[in-house]
């Protein structure tokens, strides 16, 4: 690249920084994002149960079992987050998509204005 080739945004790939998520793009977004929701929600759910169990001081381990268990939840509440039909991700995913789609595409969305060369 050239000394004064930087100010120009078609040579660095500026000028597709701006150009706003397509359809597919947004929709696997949201997946994700009501997925790990799921993930963290059913997370939470877990801990608190395990708060509720009494510990026997014979079997309890310590901070070692506790940070095992502790992973061993999340793995478990990843597996579990859109699991069905009805898991909570599938319904937020419905919802959501629904907003998505009546959203306007493209720059008039984000209120940017197009250049034009």
């Amino acid at each position: 690249m050239l000394k004064g080739d930087y100010m120009h945004a078609s040579k660095i790939g500026l000028r597709n920084a701006i150009q706003p998520p397509s359809h597919e793009q947004q929709t696997k977004k949201l997946k994700k994002a009501c997925k790990d929701f799921e993930a963290v929600f059913v997370y939470q759910m877990l801990k608190s149960m395990r708060k509720t169990i009494q510990k026997c001081d014979l079997f309890h381990g310590g901070q070692g079992e506790e940070t095992y268990q502790s992973l061993m939840d999340m793995e478990l509440s990843k597996e579990m987050a859109d699991l069905g039909p009805g898991s909570l991700s599938r319904l937020l995913y419905d919802e959501f998509k629904g907003l998505l789609d009546t959203k306007p595409q493209g720059a008039e969305a984000n209120n940017v204005t197009k250049i034009e060369k």
